[in-house]
């Protein structure tokens, strides 16, 4: 790998291990363990793979995003934690529901947890400059 692109990954693995932190505090995610991943064959912004059971879950971040997106990303994948009820009935119903309705029922989460990161961002900001 160029040097260029090591420097690279290595400011957004900084990044993300940073807001991985100060996110799990705000959402008060403490008794998971999170482990973080940059790689630079992960075509995707980002993804957190969950394991509700023993509270453990891997977040795996593209190498490619821009330092500016690093704390959207990292606070979007948190959110799927909070959530976690939607999927957990969605693994229930995946034998009731059809194709189609189980891509309804994944993109209705998708959207919420877009709508809470931008909110909390947008809040986060506002408490910055007061």
């Amino acid at each position: 790998m160029p040097r260029r692109e090591q420097e690279k990954k290595l400011l957004i693995q900084n990044l993300a291990k940073y807001y991985l932190q100060k996110w799990i505090e705000i959402l008060k995610l403490s008794a998971w363990q999170i482990s973080l991943q940059v790689s630079e064959k992960f075509k995707n912004s980002g993804k957190i793979k969950r394991d509700y059971r023993y509270l453990h879950a891997k977040m795996t971040l593209s190498a490619g995003l821009l330092p500016e997106q690093v704390e959207w990303i990292v606070c979007h994948e948190l959110l799927h934690l909070l959530i976690e009820e939607l999927p957990n009935l969605l693994f229930v119903l995946k034998e009731r529901l059809t194709a189609q309705e189980a891509e309804l029922f994944s993109n209705a989460e998708e959207g919420i947890v877009e709508r809470l990161t931008k909110i909390l961002i947008e809040l986060k900001g506002e408490q910055n400059e007061s």
